[in-house]
């Protein structure tokens, strides 16, 4: 989630049941999203206990897949997976090679191969999505938005693979799926560096320097192991400032709109990623460069990279499903020159100095005796503040920063059906509608 707000403060683990707005107090934007996230975690929960970890019901047969000659197509109704609801509207030509929120490999027609849901949570600013924004405002966009994305995907050649062996094996499958390996964690503190001095500024015993309240953002660019070389990114504003791109020719993005003011600018050095359509739906990481330079002609908001990002379109081009074309220039904070295609060398172990202050230690997950890697596109936020001149971060007894786990993006996983030389065997999970007491 990129949106701009002063942090997050839903945690599962303390068992708040609602948010009591008192009479004259001020009230944060974090605590209106608390409670809409305390409340989706019970239904989710709920709905996770009802009907396990994946299914439908009969009555409602959703998801139910066919062959269509080389393509595979998607019944409508609803599946759940993990506690969230995944819908096919009556009436639309969903398959697998036309997925709304994913560009699907062609359909392997020979082997045995499983078929299975992705479903994660998208986070969907009015950069991508122009139309959330009230026209009313002449410009500033209001509340963001949340996507329940769900993607079929094929696991190739899982051998002597059948319905009830894949429901009975279901965890070792998923193993190997990725996402659900165990993540590493991370702390947050601010280190020894020079007290300010100057009034208004900063608390003159604190370690943190910068003159305002933040939430800071760190996120796995690139994912792995250790062994592998992960890297990261962070930026202030929890990395909302991201623009909606109208086209790309060489290392020239020209903006939808220009920035709306200095805090949303994108001045020479600015660290930005350049993300396609297609890398937002996938969860993928774009293109991390720096900008060069701008150019404004009053018609066009020009910004020159450092580096051909080779992701050329223009926002008024359609891929071969109809789909409006578009891109993200999101700005990033983080500096050095010891940089891995643009972004930072994750390291455990030694505290990582960010900026004013304040540093990240990357830890292996409390169970290290199992494998554990770092996931693109995992990310920690840190509200920091400037009355107290600290990050706002949980600790333990002996008054030590705790490693914590990713806040996101968490993936859940299910089976639909087993692909066997072009033929499907239904591998769904069923659940029996409520019916009418009599």
């Amino acid at each position: 989630m990129y949106a701009d707000v002063e942090r997050v403060r839903f945690d599962a683990a303390r068992h708040f049941l609602r948010v009591i707005q008192q009479q004259g107090r001020v009230l944060m934007a974090a605590e209106t999203n608390e409670q809409v996230a305390i409340l989706l975690h019970h239904i989710q929960a709920l709905a996770a206990d009802l009907i396990g970890p994946g299914g439908t019901s009969r009555a409602d047969n959703g998801f139910a897949l066919t062959m269509a000659g080389s393509d595979i197509a998607v019944g409508p109704g609803h599946y759940w997976v993990a506690g969230r609801l995944c819908e096919v509207e009556p009436g639309s030509a969903v398959s697998y090679l036309r997925q709304p929120d994913y560009d699907a490999p062609p359909v392997p027609l020979t082997g045995t191969h499983v078929v299975y849901l992705d479903v994660w949570e998208r986070h969907v600013s009015a950069a991508e999505d122009p139309g959330l924004v009230e026209v009313a405002l002449a410009g500033p966009d209001s509340c963001t938005r949340t996507k329940q994305v769900w993607q079929i995907k094929i696991r190739p050649d899982v051998a002597n693979a059948t319905p009830n062996s894949v429901r009975n094996k279901w965890a070792s499958i998923e193993d190997a799926l990725g996402r659900l390996a165990v993540g590493g964690r991370l702390s947050a503190a601010v280190g020894q560096v020079p007290r300010a001095t100057t009034p208004c500024l900063a608390a003159p015993t604190s370690g943190y320097t910068r003159g305002e309240n933040q939430l800071l953002r760190v996120e796995v660019h690139c994912g792995g192991p250790l062994t592998e070389n992960p890297t990261v990114k962070w930026a202030w504003d929890n990395a909302s400032v991201a623009h909606r791109v109208r086209q790309v020719s060489g290392s020239t993005v020209v903006l939808a709109a220009p920035p709306r003011d200095a805090r949303s600018g994108l001045a020479k050095g600015t660290r930005v990623e350049l993300q396609s359509d297609i890398q937002v739906r996938d969860g993928r990481p774009g293109v991390l460069t720096t900008v060069q330079g701008v150019e404004d002609d009053g018609d066009d908001y020009r910004v020159i990279l450092a580096a051909d990002p080779d992701c050329e379109f223009k926002e008024d081009e359609r891929d071969e499903r109809e789909r409006p074309r578009w891109a993200l220039l999101r700005r990033w904070d983080h500096t050095g020159t010891k940089l891995v295609d643009g972004a930072l060398e994750l390291v455990e172990g030694k505290p990582m100095p960010l900026a004013d202050g304040v540093e990240v230690t990357f830890a292996p997950p409390d169970d290290a005796t199992r494998p554990w890697t770092y996931h693109a596109g995992d990310y920690w936020t840190i509200p920091v503040r400037v009355a107290t001149g600290d990050v706002i971060w949980p600790r333990d007894a002996q008054d030590k920063p705790l490693a914590r786990p990713p806040e996101g993006v968490e993936h859940g996983y299910t089976p639909l059906a087993v692909l066997t030389n072009g033929s499907l065997s239904d591998a769904r999970m069923f659940v029996a509608p409520p019916t009418p007491s009599t």
